[in-house]
């Protein structure tokens, strides 16, 4: 057998015309000169090390079960060295990425398909895998570049199917080869070959999962040293949220938010914060019935306009008052694009007020802008009271500042001009309350 497939030999050929072309053009060696850089980090260098000390103990136990022999060598370093440098620099972002583990389990055995197809030895003629190397590469580029915006899911959608078709052919010629070589190809080492990948893959896992937890504790703790300045409370504090936490690390945004306006100075102080989140936690997991004739239930009110990209976050208690918040979410392209945002207020056992704002920074196409403003306010309305309002009439009208009933519920829409604004910028809002208005 050759020490490496007409895949691998193609492969080779294109790193050495890229790293030939990246020495040539001076941006792209400082680039090259950068990542080298971050790769010599001393956080960085720890987090490879431990990682590779770790696959070593898994190659060893796989190996001591017969799982993992010395001829899965060359897969084995292909796996590595592609899963590596792609756990390290994706935990070292953890803590910005809530929902990172599942991601990252999606992205490792997306991961594994690339791995099978670079080192799984049934290759086609070298001038064909020459050609198809860039093909893949541009089109699995391109699939990254759509999956970050929600207006180039089509394209995303398009650039599976091509990938999927790749995929399914390249697995009907492997198979093919197999069938017209069995004697070659009915041994252990190659029933190894196909699970090697999956099995380290899988039992990556724990490892990655360890090291996200940490990241993402470590993340919450670090502002601690300026919030809680007494060192042994603020041991106590990082024991008991990590005893209190565990596993729901979406849970560490809060408390470490709570900490910066509690600054707490006693362990019962601590405490409280803690059974704070966590009846939160309990509230979003089963929320409370509301009164309708009170208000509306604060969970389900901060997802009324989830189908529009508006979900609020926790609903939570600042300053005496309860509330919840969304992202403002950009509607346009402009210098400073016009935005929305949605808000849930109330107290802690229910929302009295849903308020939808549009900020319009430029006059470039307030019309635009306002007609979508208008069509969520309508949806806002008639989700939270099941009546239908045509809001857009009322801004055509001017209605501002005017109390009108919907139900049991009152609504009013207000128009601001900002100040300090040369180009007229101002903003819409649409106020639904229950209760005393």
């Amino acid at each position: 057998m050759d020490i490496l497939t007409n895949r691998e030999w193609a492969i080779v050929v294109w790193v050495v015309v890229f790293f030939a072309l990246a020495s040539l053009k001076t941006n792209l060696r400082k680039a090259l000169g950068r990542v080298l850089k971050s790769f010599l980090n001393r956080h960085f260098a720890w987090l490879a090390g431990l990682l590779f000390a770790y696959v070593l103990a898994c190659l060893i136990l796989l190996h001591a079960t017969s799982l993992w022999a010395f001829d899965q060598t060359k897969t084995t370093i292909v796996w590595l060295f592609l899963a590596a440098p792609t756990a390290c620099f994706q935990v070292a972002t953890a803590d910005q990425q809530p929902h990172f583990f599942r991601e990252w389990v999606q992205d490792t055995f997306k991961l594994t398909a690339i791995v099978e197809f670079v080192a799984f030895d049934t290759s086609l003629p070298f001038v064909v895998e020459l050609i198809l190397i860039p093909v893949v590469m541009i089109v699995v580029l391109l699939l990254a570049v759509a999956e970050q915006n929600e207006e180039d899911a089509p394209a995303a959608k398009l650039l599976n199917v091509i990938l999927m078709l790749v995929g399914l052919l390249l697995i009907l010629r492997g198979v093919w080869v197999i069938f017209q070589n069995v004697d070659s190809y009915a041994n252990l080492s190659t029933v190894r070959d196909i699970y090697t990948v999956p099995l380290l893959s899988l039992s990556l896992i724990p490892f990655v999962y360890a090291v996200f937890l940490f990241s993402r504790y470590q993340g919450a703790f670090s502002p601690l040293r300026i919030y809680i300045p007494d060192e042994k409370l603020r041991d106590y504090a990082q024991a008991k949220a990590i005893i209190a936490f565990g596993k729901h690390t979406h849970l560490l945004d809060r408390w470490k938010r709570q900490m910066g306006t509690r600054k707490p100075r006693s362990r019962q102080e601590v405490d409280a914060s803690i059974g704070e989140i966590l009846r939160g936690h309990a509230r979003d997991k089963k929320p409370n019935e509301v009164d309708p004739a009170f208000g509306w239930c604060p969970i389900q009110a901060g997802k009324f306009l989830s189908p529009f990209g508006l979900t609020t976050g926790d609903y939570h208690e600042s300053d005496g008052e309860w509330f919840a918040s969304s992202p403002p979410k950009e509607i346009n392209d402009g210098l400073i694009p016009d935005n929305i945002a949605y808000y849930v207020e109330g107290n802690e056992n229910a929302a009295t007020v849903l308020k939808l704002v549009l900020n319009v920074n430029t006059q470039a196409s307030p019309q635009q802008s306002e007609g979508y403003f208008a069509q969520l306010a309508s949806a806002l309305l008639n989700l939270s009271t099941g009546e239908v309002v045509d809001v857009e009439r009322l801004l055509i009208q001017q209605k501002f500042g005017v109390n009108q009933p919907v139900r049991d519920a009152t609504m009013v829409a207000e128009k601001e001009l900002f100040r300090n604004q040369r180009n007229g910028g101002y903003s819409l809002r649409v106020l639904l309350r229950k209760g005393e208005v």
